[in-house]
């Protein structure tokens, strides 16, 4: 208690007598209630009235309904205040490990809180990285984040009016098939383009040998009903049969058709994230450093680097109906490059279904933005984020460092579309279950005059089988790897970090680092085979915490609420709480308690050597805290239930027991979010929160109050 009494009141006793202990408010000095009538009467004076509904206590208890049947088994739910990939603070509200996708979990939030971001894992699945709302206490995590609760409806298609447009002109629409079957077909070529025709029959000359076939409504000379297209004949003619011997003749396929998308805009991200994540990742050292091959040494002894699941490509299939997009947010190039897909389901043959340009200019400077606006892009000649390179010249310890790493930066959105099975319906953005998705890059000369081509090092697939059919085998254009006609070339990998998905892709730059385009990749599917997931210890696990600060009663009008400071740190779900002391504002021995349990006198927790008459603590200045004490609490502890049961015994002439205070009273303890700084000392409460006075008359307003603060009167 602080021991304080006004010259104006002992000079009223000496000269009054008796007549003062009847004249003020009909006080009562030897009331051993008189401190707690005087507290409450000037309480009154000054704020007003109290709400009958007013519990002092800004944390509430929220309920979120999890209900995401198509993850399966074991998965683990978090939920921060804000999105931890973009904002600096992002409290950790709750995480619990459930047996499948459906869950009740209950947790603390500031009474004001509108949204939720949650993250979702489940084995290989995507993880759910998404904002949710909270309507009426509850949050739904069901897979459609962006829809208010009371309007969701049963999935519906997201349609949109992106049609598909032109067949583009490959320059050589042939390969020679790695994979060969009774249904690959025959084809010659001409090498002087000499057709004749006999009895209805059309021959061609090849080196001097007449070879029948037929002509379409094209003009093209086919063999056997297909096309011929510039494959050098290999084959011998038989002169008594007049046909061409197919046990010698070369095999050659053509890729599918390739077409333009009609008003296939992309749209703006919010912010996509900061640079320092791209530094985790593609710095020097980093999982996916720049230039440095992926099965280099260096990368190899690299903790968690798993080569086979890198090798494993991309290759998705969708576990519910959903939207799949892509979000450029980095890319090691300066080519001019094309990124295309494909869907196909089981039973269709992939290297025939037709391909989709998703992005026709993706160079990262047209895609990635130093601003919400996208009015400046990264880069110029400086084809990687500058701020990411400059940061491997920093010192990661350094207050330049963490100011560089907080630089965010906005990528291009992108949203593939399902045309149906057969390609013939109109365009939607929710694919259906069990669609297989896979990716292909193109290089392009110029960005504004396009030529197409699928040969040599212009293009690959992202799914290492395709590249393999196509005859793109590994090893074929990296420096120093192994050729290996038996595999695919590796062109492309998934995968995880702090929580998020991302595909890489290589667009022939020899130097296989497999980041050239970057993108984060959002929708329910699963890849083919399991990715690999990115040790980092940026994942943000900070606990959400609360401030609970007391009034002691020493001083009856300074309301300044610093007599007795300390924060509760929790996640739901845990059965641990920390319990760090703050600041210690009164001068009489004051003791913490939880659960029948004292964890000591506050002054002696924040300074061990702090012997009685005790002096105030970081009520001027908010100096070095106490350790922190870990307890031990029930699974479903909640600071919105009497804040937490915390209490302090204050022991003096008249010792006192302060506690969460009831509905409609006076408080001495009031429960705070943790972003709440305690006023200096003798400065009361409204001074230093303006709207204070008016959330105490009315509980359900201004429930921002402690946001508005005036900085001269609190502790620095």
């Amino acid at each position: 208690m602080k021991k304080m009494f006004s010259v104006a009141r002992t000079l009223c006793m000496m000269s009054l007598g008796a007549v003062a202990l009847t004249a003020c408010h009909e006080t009562d000095y030897y009331d051993p209630n008189f401190k707690m009538k005087e507290y409450t009467f000037n309480w009154e004076s000054r704020f007003g009235s109290v709400d009958p509904e007013q519990d002092w206590n800004m944390a509430t208890l929220l309920t979120a309904n999890v209900a995401l049947p198509n993850v399966k088994g074991i998965c683990e739910v978090r939920l921060y205040s804000a999105n931890p990939f973009e904002v600096e603070k992002a409290n950790l509200l709750a995480q619990k490990r459930l047996e499948s996708g459906t869950e009740q979990i209950q947790f603390d939030a500031p009474k004001n809180t509108s949204e939720v971001f949650v993250t979702v894992r489940s084995g290989l699945y995507f993880i759910e990285t998404a904002t949710y709302p909270v309507v009426n206490g509850m949050v739904n995590i069901d897979g459609q984040p962006q829809q208010q609760a009371q309007q969701r409806p049963a999935r519906i298609s997201q349609t949109c009016n992106v049609t598909i447009g032109e067949q583009i002109k490959l320059l050589n629409n042939t390969y020679t098939p790695t994979i060969i079957n009774d249904a690959t077909p025959f084809y010659i070529w001409s090498t002087d383009n000499t057709f004749k025709e006999v009895d209805g029959v059309i021959y061609a000359l090849i080196n001097g040998t007449w070879v029948k076939g037929e002509l379409d409504n094209e003009g093209w000379w086919c063999f056997n009903g297909q096309r011929n297209n510039a494959l050098q004949y290999s084959g011998s003619w038989n002169n008594q049969t007049k046909e061409l011997n197919k046990t010698n003749l070369s095999r050659i396929a053509f890729h599918p058709a390739f077409y333009r998308l009609n008003n296939n805009t992309s749209t703006p991200a919010e912010t996509t994230w900061k640079c320092g994540e791209g530094f985790g990742l593609f710095s020097t050292g980093k999982f996916y450093a720049e230039q440095e091959a992926y099965f280099s040494d260096k990368k190899m002894a690299l903790e968690g680097y798993d080569i086979n699941k890198v090798e494993q490509g991309i290759s998705i299939i969708t576990t519910a109906a959903t939207p799949l997009t892509l979000t450029m947010v980095y890319g090691g190039t300066n080519k001019n490059n094309i990124l295309g897909y494909y869907y196909y389901r089981d039973g269709q043959n992939k290297m025939e279904v037709p391909r989709f340009l998703l992005i026709e200019d993706a160079r990262p400077t047209s895609n990635i933005f130093m601003d919400a606006g996208h009015t400046t892009p990264i880069g110029g000649n400086n084809w990687l984020p500058q701020q990411i390179n400059q940061l491997s010249y920093m010192d990661e310890n350094s207050q330049q460092f963490a100011d560089a790493a907080n630089t965010a930066y906005y990528g291009t959105v992108y949203k593939v579309v399902y045309f149906g099975d057969n390609y013939d319906e109109a365009g939607t953005y929710t694919l259906p279950k069990d669609v297989h998705v896979e990716f292909f890059i193109m290089n392009i000369d110029n960005i504004n005059q396009p030529t197409y081509s699928c040969d040599g090092s212009h293009f690959s697939y992202g799914d290492p089988a395709a590249n393999y059919e196509i005859g793109k085998f590994y090893g074929s254009e990296a420096n120093n790897a192994v050729y290996d006609t038996n595999r695919g070339a590796v062109k492309a990998t998934m995968w995880k970090y702090n929580g998020r998905q991302y595909v890489g892709f290589e667009d022939g730059g020899y130097d296989e680092d497999l980041n050239d385009l970057v993108f984060l990749i959002n929708g329910f599917a699963d890849n083919h085979e399991e990715h690999i997931d990115v040790p980092s210890t940026d994942l943000p696990t900070e606990a959400t915490s609360w401030i609970v600060a007391c009034e002691d009663l020493g001083s009856a009008d300074d309301y300044d609420f610093n007599d007795v400071v300390f924060s509760v740190s929790h996640v739901a779900g845990q059965t641990t709480a920390t319990v760090t002391p703050l600041a210690a504002g009164g001068v009489l021995p004051s003791y913490l308690w939880h659960d029948g349990v004292s964890f000591g006198e506050i002054h002696q927790l924040i300074d061990p050597n702090a012997t009685e008459p005790f002096k105030m603590i970081n009520t001027f200045y908010r100096g070095t805290p106490g350790q922190p004490i870990t307890i031990n609490v029930d699974e479903d502890f909640t600071m919105s239930n009497e804040m937490g049961k915390f209490s302090i015994y204050v022991k003096g002439e008249q010792s006192i027991t302060i506690g969460a205070p009831t509905k409609g009273s006076v408080p001495q303890m009031i429960c705070v979010p943790s972003e709440w700084v305690w006023p200096l000392e003798r400065v009361s409460i409204e001074k230093a929160y303006p709207l204070f006075g008016s959330w105490s008359q009315s509980a359900g307003t201004n429930t921002s109050w402690y946001t508005e603060f005036v900085q001269e009167n609190l502790v620095k």
